[in-house]
């Protein structure tokens, strides 16, 4: 489960940058 918030956070933030 962690894993899982790990890559949303990053998803969201290379979102965000973009």
């Amino acid at each position: 489960a962690m894993k899982a918030v790990a890559k949303t956070v990053i998803l969201k933030r290379l979102a965000m940058k973009k």
